[in-house]
């Protein structure tokens, strides 16, 4: 591909990509409803549950005595267990939720029409294959983390840290597009890193364009600040959720053509 052409597919996606129809609204109502029971699930785990055991389990630590133990401590280990695994099946259920929804917007974006049965599909044929993802993603992040820690010094670190979650990102971006159309994981996962890694010139000027998008969301949203609130936070919302999405359509258009 010449320079030109470059160019040339890349503008044409884009405006391709701005040409939204129906199916891009059960790509946002789909974004809506995941934010939304997310938000939900998160207020009452812990303003109603955790942050209350949290609370009753510090002041039992903080009020024993220096000889404490038998049934005292037998209790406060019981309930120390109890906010351990609270909390764990609470981010079990944030990460399949999150691979449940994610992937269903790119299986929506993916297909030409929306249909009620293509949820089942997904089900059955992607969405461990999506989860599966999103756990290697997030295990390989926290050990190069770690091992980015370990081996840099301070200064050197925070420049590392800004290429993994740059490099993270984009990852993300490809891969989630990529891995539901392949039906076997590992070959999905290797096409996502050699696009990724070997053909990230051509990322260039789409990230490019979604900056410049994303420059102009800010502001709108500026300009909004001066109205109430609830209507800026609504206006604020609405944009954001249309910006994340319509990336996602853009980016996809350009995977396609390198896959």
């Amino acid at each position: 591909m010449t320079v030109k052409q470059y160019f040339k597919s890349s503008f044409d996606d884009y405006i391709n990509s701005i040409k939204l129809d129906r199916k891009f609204l059960y790509v946002i109502l789909a974004d809506i409803l995941f934010y939304g029971i997310l938000l939900g699930s998160f207020v009452l785990f812990f303003s109603m549950f955790f942050m209350t055991e949290f609370a009753q389990f510090y002041h039992g630590i903080t009020s024993l005595p220096a000889d404490f133990g038998g049934s005292a401590a037998s209790d406060l280990g019981k309930q120390g267990w109890v906010l351990f695994l609270s909390f764990t099946f609470y981010l079990i259920f944030v990460t399949v939720f999150y691979a449940f929804f994610k992937g269903l917007i790119h299986k929506i974006i993916q297909e030409k029409k929306f249909k009620l049965k293509m949820i089942l599909e997904y089900i059955k044929n992607g969405f461990l294959r999506f989860f599966f993802l999103n756990l290697l993603i997030l295990f390989i992040s926290i050990v190069i983390f770690y091992l980015s820690f370990s081996i840099f010094k301070q200064e050197f670190f925070a420049v590392m840290l800004i290429i993994q979650f740059l490099f993270t990102v984009h990852f993300i971006l490809v891969s989630h597009s990529i891995i539901l159309s392949e039906k076997k994981f590992f070959k999905g996962l290797k096409k996502s890193f050699g696009i990724a890694i070997k053909k990230i010139h051509y990322f260039i000027l789409p990230y490019l364009i979604i900056s410049i998008e994303l420059f102009f969301v800010i502001v709108i949203m500026r300009f909004s600040a001066s109205l109430p609130t609830k209507i800026f936070s609504l206006i604020s919302l609405i944009l954001l959720l249309i910006f994340a999405n319509w990336g996602k359509v853009y980016l996809h258009k350009i995977i396609c053509k390198l896959n």
